[in-house]
């Protein structure tokens, strides 16, 4: 996965990201680290082709990412965000999003990696009960709990967090097996630039430990705000399924 001199800002405003060069090889885990506000997310969005670079180039095994169709492009990422959306379904549902065909095992498989069985021992209804349209019924820490799980049972090729872990009550380390032990994907962890202070600095440490860390800071004239309207509007089940 790579980014090659890539520039991009949202509509008139100054360039979020000017001119960023980015490669991140199978099987390794890095992690993003800067100021809210300095361009993190807008690199996840790029990747995932919600918008496109301004200049320069983002590619996946080679290939750039307006090349590629919509559903290969869906296959290869699993993505988690700080605000995991969750459905009005059951907890059991919302977890199978990541891969409709997995097994029963699979999918208790997944949530147990991403602690959510005690979730479901006390919800009403268990892994049947409902979450709520939008999780509402959950915890912001549990909400992204269940997201974490849908991504790691898509088993996609890459992985991207952004602040995953941000709401999470307790520390949670990424299951290393999810990369290391096959070597297979990229993984780009998005984290706010964290202040000197115990709590910031063990935050730092309770995803997939990176084997590189990339500190990034930025004027205020490149701090990003995404845009308000149809790109920001709820989406659909079948839309958000297909990047988690």
């Amino acid at each position: 996965m790579q980014l090659d001199h890539v520039v991009f800002g949202y509509g008139d405003r100054a360039p979020v990201l000017d001119g960023v060069d980015l490669e991140l090889e199978p099987g390794t885990v890095t992690a993003l680290v800067e100021p809210s506000g300095s361009g993190k997310t807008t690199v996840t969005r790029l990747i995932a082709r919600f918008w496109d670079a301004n200049q320069g180039a983002v590619r996946i095994g080679g290939v750039d990412v307006k090349d590629l169709s919509d559903e290969y492009r869906a296959a290869q990422l699993s993505l988690v965000f700080q605000d995991a959306y969750l459905f009005n379904e059951s907890l059991r549902e919302n977890i199978a999003l990541g891969d409709p065909d997995a097994s029963e095992s699979e999918v208790l498989h997944a949530a147990e990696l991403a602690q959510v069985t005690p979730i479901a021992e006390r919800i009403p209804g268990g892994w049947d009960g409902s979450v709520g349209e939008g999780g509402k019924l959950l915890s912001g820490g549990d909400r992204q709990r269940v997201s974490i799980a849908r991504a790691l049972l898509k088993k996609a090729p890459i992985l991207l967090l952004d602040e995953a872990i941000a709401a999470l009550d307790r520390p949670y380390a990424l299951p290393s097996s999810r990369c290391e032990a096959k070597s297979r994907c990229p993984s780009l962890s998005i984290r706010p630039k964290p202040s000197p202070t115990p709590t910031a600095s063990r935050s730092l440490s309770t995803a997939a430990s990176p084997r590189s860390v990339l500190i990034r800071s930025c004027s205020p004239a490149t701090r990003a705000t995404p845009p308000s309207g149809p790109a920001a509007s709820k989406p659909s089940s079948g839309s958000l399924a297909a990047v988690m």
